[in-house]
């Protein structure tokens, strides 16, 4: 799908109708995106970015746990088409990153635009799904949204086997130790997995012993579907005191709770999704 699009054969916008793909140009970065993606690719056609201002949020509630948090690897896992990895890389000056994502054509269109950004040398691609163990599992892929493609527990029959496609699996800690990244050189990892983040940090043991900061989805109707929002609390709480709820009403200065207050969190998005910030006070400011 993107294999001929290349630099220096013409403008962007150009290839991008060539190969079926849009082109978006943003202040800092730009991105090619599935042209009939409604959710990535909307906002970035409409805009020229995404999500960006649940980043600045993020980034500035991590700056004053760690100041030196962008002096360190940025690790998105979901990455999708490398929105966030690369925003975080050129607008929020990273100083390197990894970006873990499992299905072939959002890999296809990551390693396109890291290439467009000039990125190379600074963001290290996963083709695989982060999760528990090393092996491969189940994907269902998403007819509507290329950003909702989710791990599977188990196949099932009621979906046809034309949504559901095997992916190399791999731990967290596998991808930190095959990119030669210590986990303490990790400013920020940033988890979008439709409902499979207890089972990623599962298969991050480094990662959590180490106390790095995390921003993660915190779908309760998703997690029931991949452990539990127990099963995610009983891992964080071995590791984190703290959590900041990214999708609140509050916008500056968002305020952290003790990580005990997760079970209220999940009553109150029942049927929604969030963004939250799961930090340790022995290492920051929370």
């Amino acid at each position: 799908m993107c294999a001929s699009v290349q630099k220096g054969d013409t403008g962007p916008e150009d290839l991008a109708r060539r190969d079926g793909l849009g082109f978006a140009q943003g202040e800092y970065c730009s991105f090619y995106y599935h042209h009939d993606d409604q959710n990535i690719g909307r906002a970035l056609r409409e805009r020229g970015y995404y999500e960006r201002s649940l980043l600045v949020r993020v980034v500035s509630h991590i700056a004053r746990h760690d100041p030196d948090a962008r002096g360190k690897h940025f690790v998105d896992v979901g990455a999708n088409i490398g929105t966030t990895c690369i925003t975080a890389l050129t607008q929020f000056s990273f100083t390197a990153g990894i970006a873990v994502e499992p299905v072939d054509e959002n890999f296809q269109l990551l390693e396109l635009n890291r290439r467009h950004n000039g990125l190379e040398s600074r963001l290290t691609l996963v083709h695989a799904a982060a999760s528990r163990a090393n092996g491969t599992l189940m994907v269902r892929l998403s007819e509507k949204n290329p950003g909702a493609h989710r791990v599977l527990e188990r196949p099932s029959e009621k979906i046809a086997p034309d949504a559901m496609r095997e992916v190399p699996a791999v731990t967290l800690d596998r991808v930190l130790e095959e990119a030669q990244v210590q986990p303490e050189r990790v400013g920020l990892v940033w988890m979008d997995t439709q409902g499979h983040e207890g089972r990623v940090l599962e298969g991050a043991a480094g990662v959590c012993a180490a106390r790095v900061p995390l921003c993660l989805e915190f779908w309760p109707k998703r997690l029931r579907k991949s452990g539990g929002v127990a099963g995610l609390i009983g891992t964080l709480a071995r590791h984190y005191t703290h959590f900041a709820d990214m999708g609140g009403d509050v916008r500056h200065k968002i305020p952290s709770e003790p990580l005990a207050e997760l079970d209220t969190l999940s009553e109150r998005y029942a049927s929604r999704h969030t963004e939250i910030v799961v930090l340790n006070a022995s290492r920051g400011q929370v």
